[in-house]
């Protein structure tokens, strides 16, 4: 038993801090949700002196979107991760240049899946 419990305690120090906290969470809740994240991409627009973009995000089509994210420089990716299973997200995106910002973007929409339901009614027979 003193050997199991040395091997299991060195396994747990050779994972990282969040593969233990997954680890963990899996055992107190083994139905807890996959998380997901929406990953924006786009080419940035062509007007010289872009200094940084905003990311909108709304759960209607065509808005009103609310701002999630602006950046500090201009940027062509944006990784949202508050997203939730079952829902639409609709994004745009705007280019600033100083205080002044462009109009939105073309609108893209992302259906974020949910995860599905644990299988049931497992059995086994002891041989």
């Amino acid at each position: 038993m003193k050997k199991l419990a040395i091997i299991a305690i060195i396994l747990v120090a050779a994972l990282s801090q969040a593969q233990v906290n997954a680890k963990i969470q899996r055992k107190v809740n083994p139905n807890t949700p996959t998380q997901h994240q929406v990953a924006l991409s786009w080419t940035q627009s062509t007007t010289p002196g872009i200094t940084s973009n905003n990311v909108y995000r709304g759960t209607t089509s065509g808005g009103p979107y609310s701002l999630i994210y602006s950046s500090t420089n201009a940027i062509t990716a944006y990784t949202d991760t508050s997203v939730v299973g079952g829902d639409t997200y609709y994004y745009v995106v705007t280019a600033l240049i100083g205080s002044e910002e462009s109009a939105y973007s073309n609108q893209y929409q992302a259906n974020v899946p949910v995860a599905p339901a644990p299988p049931t009614g497992l059995t086994g027979i002891v041989q």
